[in-house]
C-alpha cells in the first residue's frame, strides 16, 4: 500500500487492478488444494466440491451424518426466543491440526458469537439536521438583504459560506474538464433524500454557471430510495445532511459528475458501511477474515434485497456519517476486517474521505467511556489509517478569504487517536511531534485492538491520529426543501475537500496519469502545502460542553488532533 502511495517511491500511482487485489486477499492455491484433498479423503464426492469465484470458500454438498463425522461435531437445530428464528449449528467442530491454518471458518458451524449490546441513533455529523440528539437548523437566511451584498460580497464569507468564498479561501480554480470516468461519489442514507429542486435553487443563486437538472447518477443500494421529489416525501425525507454535502461539491467540480450511493437505514444500526462496501466488493459480502463472514445482522441489518458487487466506485467517495469505536462489537476483528475494506479501495487508487465528527474526543454520543467518564471516544471510520479524515475550522468575525482560519468554536472538530488501530508510518513523526510539543497534559495509555488499560489514562498515545486534514464546517448557505439556512459541520468540510481532489484527479487524467488514490502519506510528506491552524481546541460536544469534562486537545504548530495538517493553501 505504502510503496503505491508514496510520492518518493518508484511505484507511486501503479494502482492495483480488481484481479490483483482479489488474488492478494484470497487464499494461497495450496490451501485450496489441501482442504479439496481433505474433503475427498474423507469420501465427499469430487464432483460435489466447489470453490467461489473470489476463492475465499469451499463449497460441499454432504449429508448431516457425513458432516459430523466430518468434523466430529453434533449438530442441532437452536431456537432464538428473541427473534423466533431458527439456526443450524453445533456447539463445537474439530479439524485436523495441520489444516487448522488454512480454515479461517466453517459453515454451518458454533452457534452465535456475542457481541456487545446497546444502541445508539446514528448522529449525522452535521450542524441543523433534525432529531432529537442533532443540532437545531439555524432561522432562514435574509432574503430581503440586497442580492449583490447577499451574495457576491468576500467580506461577508465569515457570516455565511458561499461557493464564490471556499474558491476563494482556498484557491480553487473553475474546474474546466469533466473526464467521463471522474465523477465524486457521495454516501448517504435512506433517510435523508436528495431533491434536485433543492440544489437547481442552490445553483441559480450561488452557481449559475451549473445547468439547472445537473443532477447525480443514483445508485439505491439494497432497495434504498436516495431521492424524492414528491411534495409529501420531500416534507418527510428532505436531507439536510444530503443537500449540505451536493451543495458544496457540484458548484466546485462541475462539469464534473457526481454519483449519489444511497444505502437503507430503516433502524440505528451501526453496520451502514459494510451495505456499501458489499456493493463495490461482491467479495466482501461472504468473506471470511478477522473471525467474521459477511454481514452480521445484528450489526448490519437483514435486507431483503442484497447487491454484491454491482456497482463500482468512484475515484473519490466523501462520508459524512459516523460510529463511535465501542459501538461495534466488543471483539475488535469487526472493525479490522472493515478497515481491510478501506485498504483494498485504497490500493485500487480510489480516495475515501471521512468527515471526523462534530463533538470533539467525546464522540457522537457526547459522552466518554470509564467509571469517571473522562476516557476519549474515537471514531470508527476516521480511525482505520486508509481512509482521509477531515476536520473543520472557521473564519473569524470580520476575516475574509486569505485570512487565518480557527478550529470551529460553536462546536469541536472531532480527533483524537483509535484504540485499534496503531499510529500507521506516515504519521508517526508528526504524532509524535505533536504529544511531544504539545502534550495535553492528560495521563494517556498505549494500547490496539480495542483494549483500554485501566490505568487511569484517558487516550491511546500510541493509535491513529485523525483528522488529517481540514475545512471550513461552519456557516454554509445550505437549501434544503426549498428554505434557505445556515448549516456546517465536519461534514461541511468533508465534500470541500473531496471535491479538491477530485478536480486533482481530472488533471492528472487529462495528462493521462492514474488518479491520486490513497493521498495520507503524500500528506504528511508535504505539510507545507497547507494552512497551519494554531487557534482553537475541542471544549465543546456539539452545541453543548465537552462531555469528557475537559478541554480535549488543543491546536498546535504541524499537526494536531482537531485540524490535522491544517486547510489546503
Amino acid at each position: 500500500m505504502l510503496r503505491r502511495s508514496d510520492p518518493d517511491s518508484p511505484t507511486y500511482g501503479h494502482h492495483y487492478t480488481k484481479d490483483q487485489i482479489r488474488d492478494l486477499f484470497s487464499p494461497t492455491d495450496e490451501s485450496i488444494l489441501r482442504v479439496r484433498q481433505w474433503l475427498v479423503a474423507s469420501g465427499i464426492p469430487e464432483g460435489k466440491i466447489t470453490v467461489s469465484q473470489t476463492k475465499s470458500w469451499v463449497n460441499f454438498e454432504a449429508s448431516i451424518g457425513r458432516l459430523e463425522q466430518l468434523l466430529n461435531a453434533k449438530y442441532h437445530v437452536y431456537d432464538n426466543l428473541v427473534t423466533r428464528t431458527e439456526h443450524f449449528g453445533t456447539d463445537e467442530y474439530y479439524l485436523p491440526e495441520d489444516l487448522a491454518v488454512h480454515i479461517d471458518f466453517v459453515l454451518p458451524g458454533t452457534a452465535f458469537s456475542r457481541f456487545h449490546q446497546g444502541g445508539v441513533d446514528l448522529k449525522k455529523r452535521k450542524l441543523g439536521l433534525t432529531g432529537t440528539k442533532s443540532r437545531p437548523l439555524r432561522p432562514p437566511l435574509r432574503w430581503e438583504l440586497p442580492k449583490a451584498d447577499f451574495l457576491g460580497s468576500l467580506a461577508d464569507c465569515y457570516n455565511q459560506i458561499t461557493p464564490a468564498c471556499i474558491k476563494a479561501m482556498y484557491n480553487i480554480p473553475q474546474a474546466r474538464l469533466a473526464h467521463p470516468s471522474n465523477k465524486l461519489g457521495i454516501y448517504e442514507l435512506n433517510g435523508d433524500a436528495y431533491v434536485q429542486s433543492d440544489l437547481d435553487m442552490f445553483t441559480k443563486l450561488y452557481a449559475p454557471y451549473v445547468p439547472p437538472g445537473t443532477a447525480p447518477l443514483v445508485h439505491n443500494i439494497d432497495g434504498s430510495n436516495g431521492t424524492s421529489e414528491d411534495p409529501d416525501m420531500v416534507r418527510q425525507k428532505a436531507g439536510s445532511e444530503s443537500m449540505l454535502d451536493f451543495e458544496m461539491v457540484v458548484p466546485i467540480i462541475y462539469p464534473q459528475g457526481t454519483v449519489l450511493y444511497s444505502v437503507p437505514y430503516p433502524d440505528p444500526k451501526p453496520g451502514i458501511f459494510n451495505l456499501f462496501l458489499d456493493a463495490l466488493d461482491g467479495s466482501y459480502c461472504d468473506r471470511t477474515s478477522h473471525g467474521y463472514t459477511g454481514d452480521t445482522p445484528k450489526i448490519d441489518g437483514v435486507y431483503p434485497m442484497r447487491d454484491c458487487g454491482t456497482l463500482a466506485a468512484t475515484n473519490v467517495i466523501s462520508i459524512s456519517y459516523g460510529f463511535p469505536e465501542f459501538m461495534y462489537p466488543a471483539r475488535y476483528e469487526y472493525l479490522e476486517r472493515q478497515c481491510d475494506e478501506w485498504m483494498k479501495l485504497a490500493l485500487a487508487g480510489i480516495t475515501v474521505v471521512v468527515a471526523s465528527g462534530d463533538n470533539g474526543v467525546a464522540g457522537n454520543t457526547n459522552a466518554c467511556l470509564g467509571k469517571l467518564k473522562n476516557i476519549f471516544v474515537p471514531d470508527a471510520v476516521s480511525s482505520c489509517p486508509y481512509v482521509t479524515s477531515v476536520g473543520s475550522t472557521v473564519l473569524p468575525p470580520h476575516k475574509r478569504p486569505g485570512d487565518q482560519e480557527t478550529a470551529t468554536t460553536s462546536f469541536s472538530s472531532g480527533g483524537g487517536f483509535s484504540n485499534i488501530f496503531k499510529t500507521p508510518s506516515y504519521q508517526k513523526r508528526a504524532v509524535a511531534d505533536h504529544l511531544f510539543y504539545f502534550n495535553p497534559g492528560y495521563p494517556s495509555y498505549n494500547t490496539s485492538r480495542g483494549q483500554i488499560p485501566k490505568n487511569g489514562g484517558i487516550y491511546n498515545a500510541q493509535g491513529r491520529g485523525f483528522p488529517d486534514l481540514s475545512a471550513n464546517g461552519d456557516n454554509s448557505a445550505v437549501i434544503t426543501n426549498g428554505i434557505a439556512w445556515l448549516g456546517g459541520g465536519t461534514s461541511q468540510a468533508a465534500p470541500i475537500i473531496a471535491a479538491m481532489f477530485n478536480l486533482v484527479n481530472e488533471e492528472r487524467l487529462a495528462a493521462n496519469k492514474s488518479t491520486i488514490g490513497f493521498v495520507n502519506p503524500m500528506l504528511y510528506k508535504h505539510p507545507e502545502i497547507f494552512n497551519d491552524i494554531r487557534v482553537g481546541k475541542q471544549d465543546k460536544g456539539g452545541l453543548y460542553d465537552n462531555g469528557c469534562g475537559n478541554d480535549g486537545f488543543q491546536c498546535g504548530q504541524g499537526w494536531d488532533p482537531v485540524t490535522g495538517l491544517g486547510t489546503p493553501d
